[in-house]
């Protein structure tokens, strides 16, 4: 997901963006195989000649805790997925320590802003 403030004339998404100054999430779900997209931007006004400031977000589809449990439970010791075996640690510690009382979701993600 990327989300970014901007007045868009054009962009190459389905819809035509939204009229004026606004603030625009776009979010974008890869499939197998691919791991990469792209957007094109016609920007109006300062924001065309003023970097643009972008803030991202990514979530690895197979890092997510309890959801894909049982698919890193079976992949053979040694040869799983190494945050899905720190998720599962962080989970008995939770249970113990809150005595079950936590229904807990763990994500692997990656984050931060850039400017172009």
């Amino acid at each position: 997901m990327i989300a970014f403030d901007a007045h868009v004339l054009r962009w190459t998404l389905d819809d035509a963006p939204p009229d004026g100054y606004a603030r625009h999430h776009i979010k974008e779900a890869s499939f197998f195989g691919a791991d990469r997209w792209s957007v094109d931007l016609v920007l109006q006004g300062t924001a065309a000649t003023e970097p643009l400031m972008i803030n991202f977000i990514g979530i690895d589809e197979s890092a997510m805790w309890p959801a894909k449990k049982k698919k890193a439970a079976n992949l053979s010791s040694g040869n799983g997925h190494e945050i899905m075996d720190l998720f599962e640690k962080l989970d008995g510690w939770l249970t113990r320590k809150t005595h079950g009382n936590v229904d807990i979701m763990l994500l692997a993600t990656v984050g931060g802003v850039i400017s172009v």
